[in-house]
């Protein structure tokens, strides 16, 4: 399994384990170590975690023409690696 479906997982998952009792938290719990793989320890901390933060927290997107990348290399045109290519 891909890290973006165990991802998707956790996310659809959290809200629900956050507001269940007890006996529910084993289900999802359960449930989700099943699908992912994860130890149940594992499982109820990203759970915890999703359900405390937003989706794609820490992740930075490029959004747009303010953001000016290099054709050449692939980097932020402001990173020192980043050489733009000359104008002929």
């Amino acid at each position: 399994m891909s890290m973006m479906s165990r991802a998707e997982v956790t996310t659809r998952s959290a809200k629900a384990f956050k507001a269940a009792d007890k006996r529910t938290k084993g289900r999802i719990l359960d449930e989700v170590t099943s699908v992912t793989g994860w130890s149940r320890d594992n499982a109820r901390r990203r759970l915890t975690g999703a359900a405390q933060r937003p989706p794609g927290a820490g992740r930075q997107v490029a959004s747009g023409p303010g953001d000016s990348w290099c054709d050449g290399c692939g980097r932020p045109l402001r990173s020192p690696l980043c050489r733009p290519p000359r104008a002929i």
